[in-house]
């Protein structure tokens, strides 16, 4: 994903991800960080995106919006992990680092 403004699509599969669209995927890790106990995938059947508002290049400062719907693909061992994991009208502004 570059970094403009504008908004972009996140799926998973492989096969259905276009030119300019995020990977969705994601897990949750458990006792010091080197257990996986779930592992999520974007739901495609849902809109999901990541919408940059505005980059600001002197304070390095990027915000933006964004709506994220994941399925539970794989749950390791016995947790009790969700089905689904859905955000919808999340925001974020993240300072940049080089």
């Amino acid at each position: 994903m570059s970094l403009r403004t504008g908004s972009t699509p996140i799926k998973y599969d492989q096969s259905q991800i276009e030119t300019g669209t995020v990977r969705g995927n994601g897990g949750i890790l458990g006792s010091d960080g080197d257990l996986a106990e779930a592992f999520y995938t974007a739901n495609n059947d849902k809109d999901g995106f990541v919408d940059i508002l505005s980059i600001d290049t002197v304070s390095n400062i990027v915000t933006g919006k964004f709506e994220l719907f994941l399925n539970l693909k794989q749950n390791y061992g016995e947790n009790d992990h969700p089905n689904k994991i859905e955000i919808e009208e999340g925001s974020f502004e993240v300072q940049i680092i080089n």
